[in-house]
C-alpha cells in the first residue's frame, strides 16, 4: 500500500504478529485432522495470519504495519480486495480456468469465507512487498529511461484494453493475457493524475518497484499453491494445454501469472487510493453500493458456474440409510475421512459392530473415496454412481469424452479430465 510505505515508527513487537503465531498453528492442526470447521476455514484464518506476522516484520524494522492503520482504512483495504478478487472471478466464469471445491454448504456461510478469502488478496501482496523490499532488491535497479508521450500512454491503455478484450472473447487461447490489463488500463490513469506510478518510475529510469512487486507476487504465488494443495476449501485448475504436469496444483508455466497480479494488486491500489480521496461522500456511497452489488452478482455466478462441491460429509453418503450411518457413528467412524480411510483388515470388526454386512460398508467406502477424489463430492458421486461408476478404480477406467455424454453435457468436460486423471494417478 503506497500510503504507508514511508511511515517510521519506533522499533516495538506488534501484538497481532505474536497471536497470529499461534492461530496459524491451529490452523494448521485443524486441516491435518480435518477438523471443522478449522479445515474449511483454513484460508482466511492462514492468511490472515500471515499477514499478522508480516506486520511484526514490519515493525520490529521501524516501519508502520498494515494492521496499526485506523480501523476504517483496514477495512477499506479488504473492501478494495474483495472488488479486485471479485473482478477476476467474473472474468473467469468465461474462461474458465479454476473451480472450487470443499466449501461451506450453507451459502451465508459460503459467501463469507469467500469473502473473507478474498479480502486478503492485496494486503498480502503489498505486506510482502513491503518485507522484501530491502532484501529481494536493495540497489536502484536502474534501467534506461522511458520516454513517454501522451500518445504513447494511449498506446499502453489500448494493450490493457485488448488484455482485457482477447481472452473474453477468445478464452481458450488468450487467457494468460488477463493477468495484465489492470496495470496496463490503470498505471497511465495514474501517471497522468500524478499519483505513484511504475511508469512515472521507468520514465525516472528505476525498475525496483517493479521488481519488487514481481518478487512479492511469485513469493505470494508459492505459498498461496502451497496451502491450496492441501486445504479442503479450496481451487482446482482447468487451464488449457497445460493440464498435465503440475506442481502442488498449478501447472508450473501458471506461476507466471502472480507476478503480474502483485503489480496489478499495487497499481489498483494505487488507482482506488486517488479516486477515493477526490470523491464526495455521496459519489463513495453510489460507488460502494454498486460494487457491492456487483459482487454479489459476482458470487450468484460462482455458486452456478465455479463452485462446484461443498465439503463432503458422512450424511451425503447415498448408500447409507440415516440408521445405517447412525450405527456407523457409533462404531466409531463419524466422519467421511474415517469412512475412506477404513483399511481391509477393519473392515468386517466395524462392519460387525454396527451391523452391517461388510459387502454394503465396503460399498459405503468406495463411495466415500469417490466423493474425497480431488473435491468431487457426494452430489456429484451420486451422478457417477447411478451412471455405473461405483469406486475410483471405475472413474480411472472411464474416458472424460465418454463420461460427458453420459451426463447429457452436465458436468464440464475440463472437471470430467481433472477427475479421471487424479483417479488414474491413485489407481
Amino acid at each position: 500500500m503506497p500510503a504507508a510505505t514511508a511511515v517510521k515508527v519506533p522499533g516495538r513487537r506488534h501484538p497481532a504478529s505474536w497471536a497470529a503465531w499461534p492461530v496459524l498453528a491451529v490452523a494448521h492442526a485443524g486441516l491435518l485432522l480435518e477438523l471443522q470447521p478449522l479445515a474449511t476455514w483454513f484460508y482466511p484464518l492462514a492468511w490472515w495470519s500471515y499477514i499478522a506476522i508480516l506486520d511484526g516484520v514490519l515493525c520490529r524494522r521501524g516501519e508502520a504495519p498494515l494492521m496499526a492503520w485506523p480501523p476504517r482504512r483496514l477495512a477499506g483495504v479488504a473492501a478494495a480486495s474483495w472488488a479486485f478478487w471479485l473482478l477476476f472471478e467474473a472474468i473467469n466464469l468465461r474462461i474458465a480456468n479454476w473451480y472450487y471445491v470443499g466449501v461451506p454448504e450453507m451459502w451465508p456461510l459460503r459467501w463469507l469465507g469467500i469473502s473473507l478469502s478474498f479480502a486478503t488478496v492485496l494486503p498480502l501482496m503489498a505486506v510482502t512487498a513491503r518485507v522484501l523490499w530491502p532484501l529481494a532488491w536493495p540497489g536502484p535497479c536502474r534501467v534506461r529511461p522511458l520516454a513517454l508521450t501522451p500518445g504513447r500512454l494511449r498506446a499502453v491503455q489500448a494493450a490493457g484494453v485488448l488484455f482485457l478484450a482477447l481472452p473474453l472473447a477468445f478464452p481458450r487461447y488468450a487467457f494468460p493475457l488477463v493477468w495484465g490489463f489492470v496495470p496496463l488500463l490503470l498505471d497511465p490513469v495514474n501517471h497522468r493524475a500524478g499519483r505513484p506510478s511504475l511508469l512515472a518510475q521507468w520514465e525516472r529510469g528505476s525498475a525496483r518497484r517493479f521488481v519488487n512487486l514481481l518478487l512479492a507476487g511469485l513469493a505470494c504465488g508459492l505459498l498461496w499453491e502451497c496451502w491450496n494443495f492441501w486445504a479442503v476449501g479450496r481451487w482446482v485448475y482447468t487451464v488449457p494445454f497445460l493440464s498435465e504436469t503440475k506442481v502442488f496444483e498449478m501447472p508450473p508455466l501458471g506461476f507466471l501469472g502472480f507476478p503480474p497480479l502483485a503489480v496489478a494488486g499495487y497499481v489498483f491500489t494505487v488507482w482506488v487510493d486517488g479516486v477515493w480521496a477526490k470523491t464526495g461522500a455521496v459519489t463513495r456511497a453510489l460507488a460502494a453500493v454498486g460494487v457491492l452489488a456487483l459482487g454479489l452478482a459476482t458470487l450468484g455466478g460462482m455458486d452456478r458456474l465455479t463452485v462446484d462441491a461443498v465439503v463432503p460429509r458422512l450424511e451425503g453418503v447415498g448408500v447409507l440409510a440415516p440408521a445405517e450411518r447412525a450405527a456407523l457413528e457409533g462404531a466409531g467412524v463419524n466422519s467421511l475421512k474415517a469412512l475412506a480411510a477404513l483399511p481391509d483388515a477393519r473392515l468386517g470388526a466395524v462392519a460387525a459392530r454396527a451391523g452391517l454386512a461388510p459387502g454394503h460398508l465396503a460399498e459405503a467406502r468406495a463411495w466415500a473415496r469417490l466423493a474425497r477424489l480431488k473435491g468431487i463430492g457426494n452430489a456429484h458421486a451420486a451422478r457417477l454412481w447411478a451412471l455405473g461408476v461405483r469406486s475410483v478404480a471405475d472413474l480411472a477406467a472411464r474416458g472424460p469424452e465418454a463420461l460427458h455424454e453420459a451426463l447429457g453435457g452436465a458436468e464440464p468436460l475440463p472437471r470430467l479430465k481433472v477427475w479421471v486423471r487424479a483417479a488414474r494417478r491413485a489407481g
